[in-house]
Parts: C-alpha cells; sequence; structure tokens
C-alpha cells in the first residue's frame, strides 16, 4: 500500500512514472568517485555471535517499547515490516514470547547479513577487510589506509592538492 501511494506521489509530482526515473537516475554516472569496504569475518560463527549479542542490547535498550510506540502511530507504515519490527510485531500481538521475538530476529538480521555479504562478494569494488584476521583495530585501520592509499581515488585527490 505505502509504495503504490509513492508511486502514485511521485507520477503526480513529476508527471513521470518512477520505473522511467530510475532508468534515467542510473543513466547519468556518479559524480562521486567513491572506495568500498566490506567488513567481515571468516569465522562466521564470529559474525552471527555479534548478530545475537546486538539484537540481546537493542531489546534491553526498548526495542520493544518503541516498536509499540510506533504501532499506536503507525500501524500501516511500510516500515512495519522491517527487521526488528516485524519480529517484535509477533510478540506484541501475544502471538509468542519475547524470547521467540528475539530469536527470530537474531534470525532474520543473521539471513539479512548472509544476503548483504553475497551482494558484497558479486561486485569487484568492494575491498573485503576479514576483521577476525587481524591482531586489534590498529592493524586493521592500517589495511585500510593502505588500500586508500594505493587507490585511484587517493592519487586522483592528490593530483588536485
Amino acid at each position: 500500500e505505502g509504495r503504490v501511494l509513492r508511486a502514485l506521489e511521485t507520477y503526480y509530482l513529476t508527471g513521470e512514472k518512477p520505473s522511467v526515473l530510475r532508468a534515467r537516475s542510473r543513466s547519468v554516472p556518479t559524480p562521486y568517485n567513491s572506495l568500498y569496504f566490506c567488513l567481515n569475518y571468516k569465522d562466521r560463527e564470529i559474525l552471527y555471535n555479534r548478530i545475537n549479542r546486538r539484537v540481546d542490547l537493542m531489546l534491553e535498550a526498548g526495542l520493544a517499547e518503541e516498536a509499540s510506540e510506533y504501532f499506536a502511530l503507525s500501524p500501516e507504515n511500510t516500515s512495519a515490516q522491517a527487521i526488528g519490527h516485524k519480529e517484535i510485531a509477533a510478540f506484541l500481538k501475544g502471538e509468542i514470547t519475547l524470547e521467540e521475538a528475539a530469536d527470530n530476529l537474531k534470525k532474520a538480521t543473521r539471513h539479512y547479513a548472509k544476503r548483504q555479504l553475497t551482494w558484497f562478494r558479486r561486485n569487484e569494488k568492494i575491498n573485503t577487510v576479514w576483521c577476525d584476521t587481524f591482531n586489534g583495530i590498529d592493524e586493521m585501520t592500517d589495511f585500510a589506509a593502505d588500500i586508500i592509499e594505493k587507490s585511484e581515488i587517493y592519487k586522483a585527490g592528490e593530483a588536485l592538492e
């Protein structure tokens, strides 16, 4: 429902279908020089444990209360299907326990992370930083800095100075 409304708003504001606007946007090269990094773990369990801990912290910080307030204000909004709110909604409706909602949220987040990593692997412009292969943040940032300094973007920036 929300997407249809946005599409209609776009059409009435611009006089063009969203698909036409997207196609035109993609045909124009970006004016920005970008360098992409993907933070990943060779040991997938480390990533999953970090995701699980992050969900626990979000719940401790009041995710269920935030979602409850949000649904009271805007129950039909598209973002109600976002990871986090969707899983908590079942708890708020009394369909599952908070522990089950947390488990569902952890699982959904792990699946989302897996999809992101698949997308990153397909993009050859991505520089992967394997976080669990470094002894601390200093080593990791030195590694990333070396990539930046060797990049064409960095060299182009130096030429402008």
